[in-house]
């Protein structure tokens, strides 16, 4: 009897991306319309992008996301498939997520220039109150 290899996902999912499941999705988004989504063109999408998933890992992670992200068109042995509602509705959730994090950075940016200036300010202020009272010491000493 055979031992079939068994995949370590540990040490294939080290080479994987972050971003590989949201990159899945926008690949989805993105085809909404053309209503041919299919395995192949899948992968062969994911390569352009530079992300390279083993052979043996591709059916692997097909039947991961068959059902959950991507659904069959025709509830049959077709090879076409469209991203399911959830799926959709995730990467716009991510989209946002993203775009709040972008706008964090920007604010947290721009307070930090803020805070910059008002202790530079401050700093000024401070400076000029000293050389006033120095200058109105050297007064009262060359009146007395």
């Amino acid at each position: 009897m055979k031992k079939s290899k068994k995949i370590n996902m540990e040490i294939v999912m080290e080479n994987v991306p972050n971003d590989l499941y949201f990159e899945i999705l926008k690949f989805g988004r993105d085809n909404l319309n053309k209503n041919l989504l299919t395995k192949e063109l899948l992968f062969e999408h994911l390569k352009t992008k530079n992300i390279e998933i083993p052979h043996n890992v591709t059916e692997w992670l097909w039947s991961a996301l068959d059902g959950t992200v991507f659904r069959n068109l025709s509830n049959s042995e077709s090879e076409e498939f469209i991203l399911t509602p959830v799926a959709y509705f995730q990467f716009l959730e991510h989209e946002r997520l993203k775009e709040a994090r972008d706008d964090t950075k920007i604010s947290l940016s721009h307070s930090a220039r803020a805070l910059k200036r008002s202790t530079i300010a401050i700093w000024i202020t401070g400076s000029l109150a000293f050389i006033q009272i120095l200058i109105m010491l050297y007064q009262i000493i060359l009146n007395n």
